[in-house]
């Protein structure tokens, strides 16, 4: 599969976890049971976090030459690999009980990232 393409479906999958983030965001505001001050904290990092899945989103959709072939946009590509890879380990080293949908949802999209990364890594030129 061509890197636009695959960088295009990693914008769109970001897309839908804009959308999910944003459902949870209604969800953790109404959260009555939740400590004021903790439910505060988890709305903030929630608010941050859809921004820059929102970034990764917006560079996939309207962006993808750019995001193969600049160094920036190489950049943007590992960060999204490190976001989701480290999102998933973080199951395993702080919640108490490791989500497993959750651990294979960000892995698949970390691997998604790799393989981005890989397909349009730069070519060395032969002598």
């Amino acid at each position: 599969m061509p890197p636009l393409r695959l960088i295009r479906t990693a914008g769109l999958v970001n897309a839908l976890f804009v959308l999910f983030h944003l459902w949870l965001g209604w969800q953790i505001h109404h959260w009555a049971q939740l400590n004021a001050g903790l439910r505060g904290l988890l709305e903030i990092f929630n608010a941050c976090g859809t921004l820059f899945i929102l970034f990764l989103a917006v560079v996939g959709l309207a962006f993808p030459r750019e995001a193969a072939a600049s160094a920036l946009g190489r950049l943007t590509l590992w960060l999204g690999a490190a976001l989701y890879a480290m999102r998933g380990l973080a199951e395993f080293v702080v919640t108490p009980q490791a989500n497993l949908p959750i651990v294979a949802t960000c892995f698949a999209t970390a691997l998604l990232y790799a393989a981005i990364l890989w397909i349009a890594r730069p070519r060395l030129a032969s002598a």
